[in-house]
């Protein structure tokens, strides 16, 4: 029997690990840069701003939601809503129902609070999530592109005069 459960300090090693396979699957392991012990400072300190929920298998944790509020483009958005960061459930748990039942539980969170969506990023390559997304009624925004300005851009405009022409 599955369920889901919000995440404790004592489940820090394992989410650890589990955010380590997904980089792994994602082909992005050389670019973990966060420790342990930040990510256990980071979501169990005294005013947390990102949280995860376990989905629980036999009271083993076979995946993890990673997710924080999220006030995204708030002259169309005036409430706030829940973005989710990560969703990762170990293989051999996968077709079960426990995806869905992590994203009910963001969706639980956000209505919970009245907010009024919840957001999440999928790579075009990641077929299979594609279609998971779409059949529990899912939207993809293709009318968007997400942008990124990383330390070599922001160098860029930083050193950049603030001048307008």
């Amino acid at each position: 029997m599955s369920s889901v459960i919000q995440a404790k300090f004592k489940h820090l090693s394992t989410i650890y690990s589990m955010i380590l396979n997904l980089a792994q699957f994602q082909g992005i392991l050389d670019r973990i840069k966060i420790t342990r012990t930040k990510l256990g400072e980071l979501l169990f300190c005294d005013n947390p701003s990102h949280f995860i929920a376990l989905a629980m298998v036999d009271e083993k944790a076979v995946g993890f939601v990673m997710y924080n509020v999220n006030y995204s483009n708030i002259c169309f958005n005036e409430t706030p809503g829940l973005y989710i960061e990560n969703l990762f459930i170990q293989s051999e748990y996968r077709h079960r129902g426990i995806g869905k039942g992590l994203l009910t539980y963001v969706a639980t969170q956000a209505k919970e609070k009245n907010y009024t969506r919840v957001e999440w990023w999928v790579s075009h390559q990641n077929q299979p999530a594609i279609n998971f997304y779409k059949s529990i009624g899912g939207k993809a925004l293709d009318e968007w592109l997400i942008f990124k300005c990383e330390e070599a851009c922001m160098n860029e405009l930083v050193g950049e005069s603030n001048e307008i022409n």
